[in-house]
């Protein structure tokens, strides 16, 4: 469902980009980042369907999303990244 509506949005350029940074992404700094939703006593990112426990847009994902884990931040916090994804184990 969430497929369908980010691929709605971004056909209406750039009021669609502009929606989707609205409802799906927050400004840290100089850049942009995905939202994040309580789960499971942590957060999750908005994209992640709780019930098939994967990414709900993987096929459009955002760069910050292709290119996680392998960021320079998480180098050196291995235990911070392993409390972040489910799917990170050392």
């Amino acid at each position: 469902m969430r497929l369908r509506r980010w691929r709605q949005n971004l056909k209406f350029r750039p009021q669609g980009l502009k929606r989707i940074k609205e409802i799906y992404l927050q400004k840290i700094g100089a850049k942009f980042s995905v939202k994040e939703k309580p789960f499971e006593g942590g957060l999750a990112c908005v994209f992640f369907d709780e019930a098939q426990r994967n990414c709900g847009i993987y096929e459009l994902r955002p760069k910050q999303c292709r290119s996680f884990p392998f960021w320079e931040y998480f180098k050196t916090h291995t235990k911070e990244l392993e409390e972040e994804c489910i799917g990170v184990r050392f």
